[in-house]
């Protein structure tokens, strides 16, 4: 809180300004008196800028107490890059959190951070300082204030927010800069600056504030001051598209009304109050989001079940809490985004509107932007007193307050109330009319209707200001620089129906921006209203001037008085002192004129040898260097001209205004309608590419010639427009400039496109002549490929058909040498894009190969097309397949690859039927690059998921120069892989088959369960000579009649150097091929390679020999074969181990 000084009254305290909390930090409510105002503007030129509130209070008198008060040092730099000025604003944080800010000289000497005390005279939030004192800084470091770094710039549209504190009686406003993206950046500022405007570019530099989401500013750069074509006032008449948005969050706890209810508040209470006050001139085309019924195509998935949106993320599109700290700009852009996931196409909204659940943590009933962006807020309140309110700020109006001075109309000690106008929407008593001053801004009243006295004595006939069309509505009168009264005169008509029981015949008089007695501590007001009848204290509602009756503000020398009232007309007679009445007569030539010629205004002053200059406005707007044209010529009736080549196409309201001199009063011309006609444009059409096919995209440029055309162009097929191609924007420069369309939706016919120019204000619209453009069907392609290839009898293969066309419809049908096969004569593409896919699943095939084509019907965007003949090998059932084989899918990759200039070693030698590894450094197999690295891998993928229940790894042969197809005996010593496991793919892991460690055979067999899976692995952990070599590899799937051996001995047991027989009986298919015999792992002398003999699909070979001891010995017949009969299992082996024992002479025979 505030030190006391002794300089202060005993027992009084400074009176600061209440704060507000907003976003997690106290704010000052620097408002009306925060600072002197920078123009000194007619209230409706303070719209123009609309924050011609940023104004200081006017200095206090000598004799005001002074007090003192002690903080930390705070400011805020402006650097303004148009006036290359920069400014340094001061205020004092107090221990309490709140801001007053300082005026006054010598205080550039205070430093940022420093602890200091200011004595002054206090005017609401602001301390007029005739001295300052540094004091020592005695608080803990936490609690010291140190200047937060700058670390972030935020660039963009400096515009106001208004909150509305209906409960309390006062609102409060802030600055927000809104990037070029549309993202709203609230800012926390020492003091709000009198050097800004609301449309100026910005750059606003600081630090992110603690609720995370406003800015600690310590300086805003002014970069570019307000376009003349920011926040403009419509042209009336025109209709704003409102969208009405409920908004709740995921920790909402209950919906204060229904979208029903708020769409009939908005539809028979707001639509009808605007369209009433504006004379039809602002009409509101409402529309409240997900309305049940909904309209919009998604809104069931993104609203509660009572019908609000639900407030989702932006970036994930999730539904979340309500934002912390009452960010409003994160409700509105989670409403935003609700919207638009349900359907919502927000640029088609002028006025965005958030109804929100009850939320504590904002401290207001509504919010709402002063114009641009044209967002308000409304907190759990369904009702025209806010909704109607809210909306008028976004129409740039402030408040209607009212000015109370004990025991007189205006004079003496006074205080505002900000929302006490009874009369006045904007006010918060009841949702009455706009006032004339308020109406006049926002030119629903014609400025002819708004007299202005500024000398002598006149009689007016002001109609109800609720009456449509009238010719005088009110007597505007400019007492001083920060007094002018507005005189109107109000009836119980529509939403002023309470006058009804109130005195309203009679005048009500109001004074407008800027004040005498402003409101201090508030959110800024347009107008305060009068009480003429004080003596019933604080009774606002009996404020009228009745007929009979008369106010004279002595200080001025002016007099009000009613002569006689109506219930359609009021009389009033106005008396400022001043010269005699003058007239203003103005005329044009030519009338109608063209964009970019020449038109001249000429006006005529009547009056008593009338000297000084007239200002001639367009719309309100002086035309340039036309706002001060001298009178030229003698006697009492003397001409002003202004020449303007300026004005756009359309028809202009101008008026001439005499400003008076010292024996002349002012005047002004009625209004003039001056039209003004659009330059002759021409607009032509061509295409990048005629003919076209469906699905292919195609540009049309239109290229419109005229005065720097701006503005759009609507391309149309016949009388269509073309899908995003509605308002395509002209690019370029100069007098020629184009517009382009690319679209691949048109369907295959020939289409008449044309270009309309929309016109701007320059140009007038044209449209081009029409263009042909044939499209004609897209050419289609097909591909087919097969399940399994071969496949065996009696098994299921799937055919897949893949067209490729412009977004394919229609069926195919897959033949099998020219005939349909069953169930598969039309079947449907599925899928979505350019290619699409049609199936065909048979097991009816027989063994044997077949000529599969897939032929395409076509559809009304795609021609026909046929695959290419896919040969189908059947095979009959009971084979067993090398899946791992390239010819039946198998691909191979591995963990590396050797390579060397003049070398080649690729990995897809593993699978291509190669197992001698021939032109071995050329081709001939797979080597790693990794020396004396393990492990290796080799992967081999197979063509879809197979059941194998055998694998055979190929290493690379000692002779590798002249190798031979390794029987199962062949050994090496050289380059071979000695430790390797054999692994399978299970979905999720590789899972260990098989593991071989001191491997030395070339050939080397692992089998296994069966095992389904659609990749195996060749895990290798050790290897001669540095690195892993391998020449082929196999995987065998089981069959009903596999290749296989059995192994048969014609003794057993036998005796010592007897001779015994052993036959191996292989199975297959027509097998044919050897069979290698080893005794205890070593070949039997003559039976390395002993042919099969027989026929059919069971042969036979045998081994004659003899042992020399006794014992028990290993027999092993191993089967080499080639089944000719079976390409699809060739090379399939068959493994069978026996025991054979000795008996020495005399012994028993054991059965072994």
């Amino acid at each position: 809180m505030p030190s006391r000084s002794p300089l202060a009254r005993p027992g009084r305290r400074l009176s600061v300004a209440p704060r507000v909390h907003l976003g997690g930090r106290f704010m000052p409510l620097l408002l009306i008196a925060a600072f002197l105002t920078l123009l000194a503007a007619s209230p409706a030129g303070a719209h123009d800028g609309a924050d011609a509130v940023l104004a200081r209070p006017a200095a206090l008198a000598a004799d005001a107490p002074l007090v003192a008060v002690s903080g930390t040092v705070i400011d805020l730099v402006v650097e303004d890059r148009i006036s290359n000025k920069t400014l340094r604003y001061v205020a004092l944080r107090l221990d309490d959190g709140q801001s007053i800010a300082l005026v006054g000289s010598g205080l550039e000497d205070l430093p940022t951070g420093a602890r200091a005390e200011a004595i002054g005279r206090s005017a609401g939030d602001t301390l007029f300082v005739t001295d300052t004192h540094p004091l020592p800084d005695s608080r803990a470091p936490s609690a010291q204030v140190k200047q937060a770094p700058t670390t972030t710039q935020v660039e963009g549209t400096l515009t106001i927010v208004h909150a509305d504190d209906f409960a309390r009686g006062h609102g409060r406003y802030d600055l927000v800069v809104i990037g070029d993206d549309g993202h709203a950046t609230p800012m926390k500022v020492a003091v709000i600056p009198d050097s800004v405007r609301r449309g100026m570019r910005v750059i606003a530099s600081g630090s992110k504030a603690a609720d995370g989401f406003s800015l600690d500013t310590s300086t805003i750069t002014i970069v570019a001051m307000p376009a003349p074509t920011f926040d403009p006032v419509a042209t009336a008449p025109t209709t704003n598209n409102v969208l009405v948005m409920p908004i709740r969050f995921t920790d909402t706890a209950n919906e204060p009304f229904t979208p029903t209810q708020i769409n009939t508040e908005f539809q028979t209470n707001v639509g009808p109050y605007y369209q009433e006050v504006s004379y039809g001139l602002q009409l509101l085309n409402i529309t409240v989001a997900c309305l049940p019924p909904a309209s919009a195509g998604n809104c069931a998935a993104n609203t509660s079940p009572g019908g609000w949106l639900k407030g989702l993320d932006s970036v994930t599109k999730l539904p979340i809490g309500t934002p912390a700290s009452c960010n409003f700009t994160a409700i509105g852009q989670a409403a935003d985004t609700a919207a638009t996931q349900a359907g919502y196409n927000l640029a088609n909204y002028k006025n965005r509107y958030y109804v929100m659940p009850s939320n504590n943590a904002c401290g207001w009933a509504g919010l709402a932007y002063i114009g641009f962006p044209y967002q308000a807020w409304s907190n759990a309140v369904n009702a025209l007193w806010v909704y109607g309110h809210e909306l008028g700020h976004n129409f740039t109006l402030w408040h209607a307050g009212s000015l109370y001075c004990p025991g007189q109309v205006i004079g003496g000690s006074c205080s505002v109330n900000e929302y006490g106008d009874p009369f006045d929407v904007m006010g918060n008593v009841r949702t009455m009319h706009f006032n004339s001053m308020q109406k006049s801004v926002l030119n629903w009243i014609p400025a002819t209707s708004v007299k202005t006295q500024s000398s002598g004595t006149a009689t007016y006939t002001l109609s109800p200001i609720e009456s449509p069309g009238q010719a005088t509505y009110a007597v505007k009168i400019p007492a001083s620089a920060s007094r002018t009264y507005w005189i109107e005169f109000r009836q119980p008509i529509g939403f002023d129906a309470a006058l009804s029981g109130l005195p309203n015949l009679g005048a009500q008089v109001r004074v407008s921006f800027p004040f005498d007695y402003p409101c201090t501590n508030c959110g800024g007001d347009d107008t305060e209203f009068l009480d003429m009848t004080p003596a019933t204290a604080n009774n606002f509602s009996d404020g009228t001037l009745l007929a009979g009756q008369s106010y004279t503000d002595s200080s001025n020398g002016i007099t009000i008085s009613a002569i006689s009232a109506s219930a359609t007309a009021l009389t009033v007679q106005v008396t400022v002192p001043g010269g005699a009445a003058t007239t203003t007569t103005l005329a044009s030539a030519p009338n109608p004129s063209t964009v970019g010629a020449n038109v001249t205004f000429t006006t005529t002053v009547t009056g008593t040898n009338p000297t000084g200059t007239v200002a001639f406005k367009d719309g309100g707007a002086s035309i340039a260097a036309c706002s001060a044209v001298a009178l030229v010529g003698s006697g009492n009736s003397r001409t002003a001209a202004c020449t303007t080549n300026t004005l756009t196409a359309g028809v202009h309201s101008i008026v001439a205004t005499y400003s008076g001199d010292a024996a002349n009063a002012t005047s002004s011309s009625a209004a003039l309608s001056q039209t003004v006609n659009g330059a002759t444009s021409t607009t032509g059409i061509g295409s990048s590419l005629t003919p076209s096919t469906a699905g292919t995209s195609v540009t049309f440029t239109a290229t419109v010639s005229g005065t720097a055309p701006t503005g759009t162009v609507n391309f149309k097929d016949g009388a269509t427009s073309i899908a995003g191609c509605a308002a395509a924007a002209l690019t370029g420069s100069g007098n020629i400039r184009t517009a382009t369309c690319a679209t691949s939706s048109l369907s295959v016919a020939t289409h008449s496109i044309s270009a309309v120019y929309s016109g701007d204000a320059t140009n007038n619209g044209s449209t081009s002549t029409t263009l042909s453009q044939v499209v004609n069907k897209a050419t289609s392609t097909t591909a087919l490929s097969s399940s399994a290839n071969p496949s065996v009898t009696g098994a299921n293969v799937t055919f897949t058909a893949s067209v490729t066309g412009s977004n394919p419809t229609g069926s195919v049908n897959f033949t099998d040498g020219g005939s349909s096969l069953a169930g598969c004569a039309a079947v449907a593409l599925t899928g979505s894009g350019n290619t699409r896919s049609a199936q065909c699943s048979t097991s009816a095939l027989t063994a044997a190969t077949h000529s599969i084509v897939a032929n395409y019907s076509g559809d009304a965007s795609n021609t026909a097309s046929a695959s290419s003949a896919l040969s189908q090998v059947v095979n009959s059932s009971g084979g067993s397949v090398n899946v791992a084989l390239a010819a039946n899918g198998g691909v191979a990759s591995a963990s590396s690859t050797y390579v060397a200039p003049g070398y080649a070693f690729p990995v897809a030698a593993v699978n291509n039927g190669d197992r001698a590894g021939l032109n071995w450094g050329n081709g001939g197999g797979w080597n790693d690059a990794t020396a004396d690295a393990f492990p290796d891998w080799v992967q081999i993928n197979f063509n879809g998921t197979q059941t194998i229940n055998q694998v055979i790894v190929y290493t690379l042969q000692d002779n590798y120069a002249n190798p031979v197809d390794p029987p199962a005996t062949l050994t090496f010593t050289q380059y071979g892989v000695t430790d390797f496991q054999v692994q399978g793919w299970n979905g999720a892991a590789w899972v260990t088959l098989g593991a071989v460690s001191g491997n030395n055979l070339v050939k080397r067999t692992v089998s296994f369960a069966a095992f389904s899976t659609n990749r195996i692995r060749i895990n290798i952990t050790a290897a001669l000579a540095s690195y892993s070599r391998i020449t082929e590899i196999e995987a065998w799937t089981p069959g009903s009649m596999p290749p296989g051996t059995t192994l048969a001995s014609s003794l057993n047991p036998a005796r010592v150097n007897q001779v015994v027989s052993f036959t191996a009986t292989v199975t297959g298919i027509s097998p044919t091929g050897s069979v290698a015999f080893t005794r205890n792992g070593s070949a039997i002398a003559g039976c390395t390679a002993v042919a099969l003999s027989g026929s059919g699909n069971s042969r036979t070979a045998q081994s004659t020999t003899s042992f020399a001891a006794t014992g028990t010995y290993s027999i092993d017949g191993e089967q080499d074969v080639a089944l000719e009969a079976n390409p699809v299992a060739a090379d399939a082996v068959g493994v069978l181990a026996g025991e054979q024992r000795l008996q020495r002479a005399g012994e028993r025979s054991i059965i072994g």
